[in-house]
């Protein structure tokens, strides 16, 4: 009788999940310690998340296909008894309940409560420091650093006076809000 694929799968995952639970420790631990706007480092490991998050869930679903066709060919597993095989499920069963746990913290009002608060927070840091240079009369390179799903751009462009700020600070903002690049 051959090896059991199951073992190495089921090792596989479990060790995907144990990396996604360290991860989100990581993520955690940064949400409540760093300022997530300037610092990428956040948001790219919750993009990361994500991702090894599906593909675990991609795994969970294989799995499962592989239970089921042991519990409909019954003759021909017949080495895998029916408390193996409630095993097997409860090990699947247990990995997406961790999953979506994760997720779900992930996806939580805390969570993009946080993240946004910290984009407000940059924000209006930004223009508390506009308000003071730009009452000096002095010109200003002001930049615009915009995120998208293929990556950053930056724009600059340079006031004077307290005038320009006010308008660079508008175009700013209202473009940062929506998100556009």
């Amino acid at each position: 009788m051959a090896q059991d694929p199951f073992f190495a799968a089921r090792e596989e995952l479990r060790n995907r999940v144990d990396y996604i639970q360290t991860q989100h420790e990581n993520f955690l631990r940064l949400l409540q310690t760093t300022n997530t706007a300037p610092d990428l480092s956040c948001r790219d490991l919750r993009d990361s998340l994500c991702r090894e998050i599906e593909a675990a869930e991609n795994q969970c679903r294989e799995l499962e296909k592989v239970v089921a066709v042991v519990e409909k060919n019954r003759q021909r597993f017949r080495h895998i008894d029916n408390h193996e095989i409630g095993q097997r499920r409860a090990f699947v069963t247990k990995m997406k309940q961790s999953l979506v746990k994760i997720w779900n913290n992930l996806e939580s009002d805390y969570v993009k409560n946080k993240m946004s608060g910290d984009r407000r927070d940059v924000s209006m840091s930004v223009w508390a420091y506009l308000q003071r240079i730009a009452k000096t009369g002095k010109t200003l390179l002001l930049s615009r650093i915009t995120s998208s799903p293929v990556g950053h751009s930056m724009k600059a462009r340079r006031v004077t006076g307290l005038e320009g700020a006010v308008s660079g600070r508008t175009t700013t903002l209202r473009s940062s809000a929506r998100g556009n690049t």
